[in-house]
Order: C-alpha cells, then structure tokens, then sequence
C-alpha cells in the first residue's frame, strides 16, 4: 500500500512515520526528503519562503511519488502539502493551476492518506531550524 501522512508541521506526521515502521517494518519511506533538499540547498522556507523555492520542494516531493517505492511505502508529506504552503506565500492560487493538477495526481497514486490536523493538535512545536514554531502559523497551514 502506498501511505501519505499530510498537514501543516509540527502535527506529529515524522513522530508516527518512525513509530508506524517499528511495528510495521514491512513498510519503507523514502531515504531523502524535502528536508534533505532544504538542507543542501539552503532554501529559505514557510513565511520567509518564495513560490520559486516551493516550486523545487515540489518537484522533489513529486519525484519520489513518481519513482520507484518499494509496494509498502509510506511518505511524509505529499504535493498537496507543498502546494498548500506555496498558495499560502503567494497570497492565493492564481497561475499555479499546473502545480494543483500535479499534485492530484500524485495524490490519486495513494491508497490511504492519513491527516494531522493542527487545530486541536496538543504535539509539541519543535525548534529545530526548519519548522516553524508560530502556533498560528500552523493553523493557517
């Protein structure tokens, strides 16, 4: 099965993976990650963010729904996530038609979709240089 945990940071999507592939091990995730992609290239990220830098976390989240996983394979964060993160720093969705369509797609390759929702979310906000640790900026997420 193919698994997508999505939602704003800090909901606890990471915490689960690692536990879900404790008992699960039959399940994978993918090695490299958006974080990893932020990391190497130093994007700036969340309210300091640009639409050209989601366009590049994007791309990468959508490369690892389109290449190869393993049959159990359970992913972080989805392209709907980024695409939400990038209609919130251009101020709406106008001219990212082609970026939601994507996205769809992707997301219609899912068996299940797990939600964390942050309203009502008591998981700890953690400081840890690419979260964002504004409580209301997770819920705008």
């Amino acid at each position: 099965m193919r698994l997508a945990c999505i939602g704003a940071q800090n909901t606890g999507k990471t915490t689960f993976i690692k536990e879900f592939i404790k008992r699960y091990p039959d399940y994978k995730t993918p090695v490299e990650t958006y974080r990893d992609i932020i990391k190497k290239r130093k994007l700036k990220i969340n309210r300091e963010g640009t639409i050209a830098n989601q366009w590049i976390i994007f791309d990468s989240i959508v490369k690892q729904y389109t290449e190869e996983q393993p049959e159990n394979v359970i992913f972080d964060r989805s392209p709907l996530d980024a695409f939400i993160y990038t209609v919130y720093i251009a101020g709406n969705d106008e001219g990212l038609h082609d970026m939601y369509e994507q996205a769809v797609a992707c997301m219609k390759t899912l068996d299940c979709i797990l939600w964390f929702p942050a309203k009502g979310n008591d998981f700890p906000i953690k400081k840890d240089g690419l979260r964002d640790t504004d409580p209301e900026y997770r819920i705008k997420i």
